[in-house]
């Protein structure tokens, strides 16, 4: 169910022939071309993952791209929806919209929930499921729709994630989109899923088995976020860090030596310990 205003209002399941159904039907109205990624229980049920869903997730890289589509569904009898309860709130949504038949759909602008971003190789994933007059659909990938699903605290999302983990996914594709999408966020991706991967295992009584990888990378970037923020304030030395944030100093020193060979960092190597500062470059940006 979703509140609107306070209001309970009563929500339905549709099968993957309706869906099929209204994306034909609104296609057909988009006045411009237009390119929609769909993600969530639509795309799922369309790669026949599930059976029905509540509502459609479309993710658009303009808001020209996505505006054109609201003016469609407009046309073919849906509403937008101006209030909504705070966990759909939380989406950041372009729009909501419902029509007579309680279809839901919501449209994004480049990212799911202000987090998941459509980055190009999300784009590069997604397979053409289908156009319709100047609209093309897109289906994520099973990856892709796992990881926007980690983001969100709506009904059966986890319960998704579950399905979609059966099924079989690309843990080296997931790893990679984690890099790709915490270099476009403050989050960090790796740990972040760990923690939801988890929350799945005690749920459900399962193992990951590449949870670990997920937490071993994570904690990798979260410790190089650290050191560069502490080196930015003044010279700093190995055990000072390792001090710092209770890291273990060959840890501490691996981040280093990275920041060192990307022209981050400067060392002065006249004394023990090695002292650390801002090279040239990184002060004057």
């Amino acid at each position: 169910m979703r509140s609107i205003r306070g209001v309970t209002i009563e929500r339905r399941f549709f099968t993957t022939e309706d869906i099929i159904r209204k994306v034909e039907e609104i296609g057909r109205l988009v006045a411009s071309d237009s390119r929609g990624y769909m993600l969530g229980g639509g795309a799922m049920s369309l790669r026949g993952d599930k059976e029905s869903t509540k509502d459609i997730d479309l993710l658009f890289a303009t808001e020209e791209e996505a505006a054109v589509f609201l003016a469609a569904l407009k046309e073919a009898s849906f509403l937008p929806q101006r209030e909504l309860d705070s966990v759909y709130a939380d989406l950041k949504a372009f729009a909501v919209a419902r029509d007579p038949s309680l279809f839901w759909i919501d449209l994004f602008v480049e990212r799911v929930g202000g987090s998941f971003f459509l980055s190009e190789s999300v784009r590069n994933r997604a397979q053409v499921w289908g156009s319709f007059g100047m609209f093309t659909l897109l289906l994520c990938s099973r990856e892709d729709i796992f990881l926007s699903k980690s983001v969100t605290e709506r009904d059966r999302d986890l319960e998704d994630m579950l399905a979609l983990y059966r099924k079989g996914l690309d843990v080296d594709a997931i790893l990679g989109e984690c890099d790709v999408q915490t270099g476009n966020s403050d989050m960090i991706w790796h740990l972040h899923l760990e923690e939801k991967l988890r929350e799945m295992e005690e749920r459900y009584d399962l193992t990951v088995p590449w949870r670990s990888r997920l937490y071993d990378v994570g904690c990798g970037l979260l410790l190089e976020r650290y050191v560069r923020e502490l080196v930015a304030k003044g010279p700093v030395t190995v055990p000072q860090v390792s001090e710092e944030y209770g890291a273990d100093e060959k840890d501490v020193r691996d981040v280093l030596v990275k920041l060192e060979r990307e022209g981050v960092v400067e060392v002065d190597r006249t004394g023990r310990p090695y002292v650390y500062v801002p090279s040239e470059d990184a002060r004057s940006s």
